[in-house]
Protein backbone atom coordinates (compact mmCIF):
# COMPACT_ATOMS: atom_id res chain seq x y z
CA UNK A 1 0.00 0.00 0.00
CA UNK A 2 1.28 3.46 -0.83
CA UNK A 3 1.82 6.01 1.93
CA UNK A 4 -1.16 8.23 0.90
CA UNK A 5 -3.42 5.17 0.87
CA UNK A 6 -2.23 4.28 4.38
CA UNK A 7 -3.17 7.71 5.71
CA UNK A 8 -6.58 7.51 4.02
CA UNK A 9 -7.15 4.15 5.70
CA UNK A 10 -5.99 5.48 9.05
CA UNK A 11 -8.05 8.68 9.09
CA UNK A 12 -10.74 8.78 6.40
CA UNK A 13 -12.26 5.34 7.05
CA UNK A 14 -12.87 5.87 10.81
CA UNK A 15 -14.10 9.38 10.07
CA UNK A 16 -16.67 8.01 7.63
CA UNK A 17 -17.66 5.28 10.07
CA UNK A 18 -18.31 7.67 12.94
CA UNK A 19 -19.90 10.10 10.48
CA UNK A 20 -22.41 7.39 9.59
CA UNK A 21 -23.48 7.24 13.24
CA UNK A 22 -23.55 11.03 13.57
CA UNK A 23 -25.71 11.46 10.47
CA UNK A 24 -28.09 8.72 11.58
CA UNK A 25 -28.58 10.26 15.02
CA UNK A 26 -29.19 13.76 13.61
CA UNK A 27 -31.17 13.03 10.45
CA UNK A 28 -34.68 14.56 10.31
CA UNK A 29 -37.29 12.43 12.06
CA UNK A 30 -39.52 12.59 8.99
CA UNK A 31 -37.01 10.38 7.16
CA UNK A 32 -37.84 7.44 9.44
CA UNK A 33 -41.51 6.84 8.76
CA UNK A 34 -43.90 5.99 5.98
CA UNK A 35 -45.54 8.96 4.29
CA UNK A 36 -48.51 10.17 6.31
CA UNK A 37 -47.54 8.37 9.52
CA UNK A 38 -46.14 9.73 12.77
CA UNK A 39 -42.31 9.94 12.78
CA UNK A 40 -40.26 8.05 15.31
CA UNK A 41 -38.96 10.38 18.07
CA UNK A 42 -35.19 10.95 17.79
CA UNK A 43 -34.55 9.37 21.20
CA UNK A 44 -36.18 6.14 20.01
CA UNK A 45 -34.05 5.78 16.89
CA UNK A 46 -30.63 6.99 18.08
CA UNK A 47 -27.76 4.52 18.15
CA UNK A 48 -27.06 4.49 21.87
CA UNK A 49 -23.48 3.17 21.61
CA UNK A 50 -21.83 5.52 19.09
CA UNK A 51 -18.24 4.35 19.64
CA UNK A 52 -18.85 0.60 19.00
CA UNK A 53 -21.14 1.41 16.07
CA UNK A 54 -18.62 3.89 14.70
CA UNK A 55 -15.89 1.26 14.78
CA UNK A 56 -18.21 -1.28 13.18
CA UNK A 57 -19.18 1.09 10.37
CA UNK A 58 -15.52 1.97 9.80
CA UNK A 59 -14.63 -1.60 8.87
CA UNK A 60 -16.36 -1.65 5.44
CA UNK A 61 -14.51 1.53 4.46
CA UNK A 62 -11.17 0.01 5.49
CA UNK A 63 -11.94 -3.19 3.56
CA UNK A 64 -13.03 -1.11 0.59
CA UNK A 65 -9.77 0.79 0.54
CA UNK A 66 -7.61 -2.28 1.03
CA UNK A 67 -9.44 -4.03 -1.79
CA UNK A 68 -8.42 -1.39 -4.32
CA UNK A 69 -5.29 -1.38 -6.41
CA UNK A 70 -2.69 0.67 -4.54
CA UNK A 71 -1.88 2.91 -7.51
CA UNK A 72 -5.48 4.02 -8.07
CA UNK A 73 -7.02 3.34 -4.67
CA UNK A 74 -7.51 7.00 -3.78
CA UNK A 75 -9.31 7.69 -7.06
CA UNK A 76 -11.66 4.73 -6.67
CA UNK A 77 -12.15 5.05 -2.94
CA UNK A 78 -13.97 8.39 -3.00
CA UNK A 79 -16.92 7.43 -5.24
CA UNK A 80 -17.19 3.94 -3.75
CA UNK A 81 -17.12 5.37 -0.22
CA UNK A 82 -19.91 7.81 -1.10
CA UNK A 83 -22.10 4.92 -2.27
CA UNK A 84 -21.19 2.83 0.78
CA UNK A 85 -22.08 5.68 3.13
CA UNK A 86 -25.60 5.73 1.64
CA UNK A 87 -25.86 1.95 1.83
CA UNK A 88 -25.06 1.98 5.55
CA UNK A 89 -27.86 4.46 6.24
CA UNK A 90 -30.33 2.46 4.14
CA UNK A 91 -29.34 -0.82 5.79
CA UNK A 92 -29.84 0.44 9.34
CA UNK A 93 -33.24 1.92 8.55
CA UNK A 94 -34.46 -1.16 6.67
CA UNK A 95 -33.43 -3.44 9.53
CA UNK A 96 -35.02 -1.24 12.18
CA UNK A 97 -38.10 0.14 10.45
CA UNK A 98 -38.43 -1.75 7.14
CA UNK A 99 -38.08 1.59 5.34
CA UNK A 100 -35.69 2.56 2.55
CA UNK A 101 -35.56 6.35 2.63
CA UNK A 102 -36.02 8.14 -0.66
CA UNK A 103 -33.45 10.71 0.45
CA UNK A 104 -30.60 8.21 0.73
CA UNK A 105 -31.64 6.44 -2.47
CA UNK A 106 -31.33 9.79 -4.25
CA UNK A 107 -27.95 10.41 -2.66
CA UNK A 108 -26.85 6.93 -3.75
CA UNK A 109 -27.93 7.62 -7.33
CA UNK A 110 -26.10 10.95 -7.22
CA UNK A 111 -22.94 9.30 -5.91
CA UNK A 112 -23.18 6.90 -8.82
CA UNK A 113 -22.58 9.82 -11.17
CA UNK A 114 -18.96 9.67 -10.03
CA UNK A 115 -18.64 6.35 -11.90
CA UNK A 116 -18.19 6.27 -15.66
CA UNK A 117 -21.37 4.58 -16.92
CA UNK A 118 -22.88 5.05 -20.41
CA UNK A 119 -26.03 7.16 -20.40
CA UNK A 120 -28.21 4.47 -22.07
CA UNK A 121 -27.20 1.97 -19.38
CA UNK A 122 -28.11 4.48 -16.66
CA UNK A 123 -31.47 5.20 -18.25
CA UNK A 124 -32.28 1.50 -18.61
CA UNK A 125 -31.18 0.83 -15.03
CA UNK A 126 -33.50 3.58 -13.81
CA UNK A 127 -36.57 2.67 -15.85
CA UNK A 128 -36.51 -1.14 -15.81
CA UNK A 129 -36.99 -1.70 -12.04
CA UNK A 130 -39.81 0.84 -11.88
CA UNK A 131 -41.49 -0.73 -14.92
CA UNK A 132 -41.19 -4.23 -13.45
CA UNK A 133 -42.63 -2.99 -10.15
CA UNK A 134 -45.58 -1.37 -11.93
CA UNK A 135 -46.20 -4.65 -13.81
CA UNK A 136 -46.07 -6.61 -10.53
CA UNK A 137 -48.62 -4.23 -9.00
CA UNK A 138 -51.02 -4.77 -11.91
CA UNK A 139 -50.66 -8.55 -11.68
CA UNK A 140 -51.08 -8.58 -7.91
CA UNK A 141 -54.22 -6.46 -8.09
CA UNK A 142 -55.69 -8.81 -10.67
CA UNK A 143 -54.84 -11.81 -8.49
CA UNK A 144 -55.78 -9.92 -5.30
CA UNK A 145 -52.49 -10.86 -3.68
CA UNK A 146 -49.58 -8.81 -2.33
CA UNK A 147 -46.98 -8.03 -5.02
CA UNK A 148 -44.14 -9.53 -2.98
CA UNK A 149 -41.97 -6.53 -3.84
CA UNK A 150 -41.98 -3.30 -1.86
CA UNK A 151 -41.89 0.14 -3.39
CA UNK A 152 -38.72 0.89 -1.44
CA UNK A 153 -36.99 -2.15 -2.93
CA UNK A 154 -38.01 -1.07 -6.43
CA UNK A 155 -36.71 2.46 -5.83
CA UNK A 156 -33.45 1.09 -4.42
CA UNK A 157 -33.05 -1.08 -7.54
CA UNK A 158 -33.69 1.99 -9.70
CA UNK A 159 -31.09 3.94 -7.73
CA UNK A 160 -28.53 1.18 -8.17
CA UNK A 161 -29.44 0.94 -11.86
CA UNK A 162 -28.89 4.65 -12.37
CA UNK A 163 -25.61 4.52 -10.44
CA UNK A 164 -24.06 1.50 -12.14
CA UNK A 165 -26.14 0.76 -15.24
CA UNK A 166 -28.71 -1.94 -15.96
CA UNK A 167 -26.31 -4.92 -16.45
CA UNK A 168 -24.42 -4.35 -13.20
CA UNK A 169 -27.64 -3.57 -11.35
CA UNK A 170 -29.03 -6.93 -12.49
CA UNK A 171 -25.88 -8.67 -11.25
CA UNK A 172 -26.10 -6.95 -7.87
CA UNK A 173 -29.76 -7.84 -7.43
CA UNK A 174 -29.23 -11.47 -8.49
CA UNK A 175 -26.53 -11.84 -5.84
CA UNK A 176 -28.73 -10.04 -3.30
CA UNK A 177 -31.64 -12.38 -4.05
CA UNK A 178 -29.39 -15.39 -3.58
CA UNK A 179 -28.13 -14.07 -0.24
CA UNK A 180 -31.67 -13.26 0.90
CA UNK A 181 -32.89 -16.70 -0.17
CA UNK A 182 -30.14 -18.46 1.75
CA UNK A 183 -30.90 -16.34 4.83
CA UNK A 184 -34.64 -17.07 4.56
CA UNK A 185 -33.92 -20.80 4.18
CA UNK A 186 -31.75 -20.75 7.29
CA UNK A 187 -34.51 -18.97 9.24
CA UNK A 188 -37.05 -21.56 8.10
CA UNK A 189 -34.82 -24.51 8.95
CA UNK A 190 -34.08 -23.12 12.40
CA UNK A 191 -37.77 -22.23 12.89
CA UNK A 192 -36.90 -18.56 13.45
CA UNK A 193 -39.47 -17.65 10.79
CA UNK A 194 -42.59 -19.19 9.29
CA UNK A 195 -43.93 -19.39 5.76
CA UNK A 196 -45.42 -16.02 4.83
CA UNK A 197 -43.07 -13.97 7.01
CA UNK A 198 -41.10 -11.18 5.34
CA UNK A 199 -37.47 -10.12 5.67
CA UNK A 200 -35.89 -6.79 4.74
CA UNK A 201 -34.22 -6.97 1.32
CA UNK A 202 -32.20 -3.76 1.66
CA UNK A 203 -29.33 -5.22 3.73
CA UNK A 204 -28.76 -8.00 1.19
CA UNK A 205 -28.80 -5.52 -1.69
CA UNK A 206 -26.30 -3.38 0.23
CA UNK A 207 -24.04 -6.38 0.90
CA UNK A 208 -24.15 -7.45 -2.75
CA UNK A 209 -23.38 -3.89 -3.82
CA UNK A 210 -20.44 -3.81 -1.40
CA UNK A 211 -18.99 -6.94 -3.02
CA UNK A 212 -19.53 -5.29 -6.39
CA UNK A 213 -17.60 -2.20 -5.26
CA UNK A 214 -14.74 -4.45 -4.21
CA UNK A 215 -14.66 -6.10 -7.64
CA UNK A 216 -14.49 -3.00 -9.85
Amino acid sequence: MTLPAFFVSAFAAPLLGFGSVLIWNHAPASWFCEYGTVPEPPTARNLQAPIPYGLLFSLPFVVLLLGQNAEVSLQRFAPAAAVLFCLIQLTICDIRYRILQDQWILFLAGAGLLFQVPAPARAAGLVLPLGIYAFCILISRSARRPPGLGAGDAKLAAGLGFAFGAPDMATILCHASLLAGLWALMLLLTKKAAKGDTIPFGPFAALACFFYLLSI
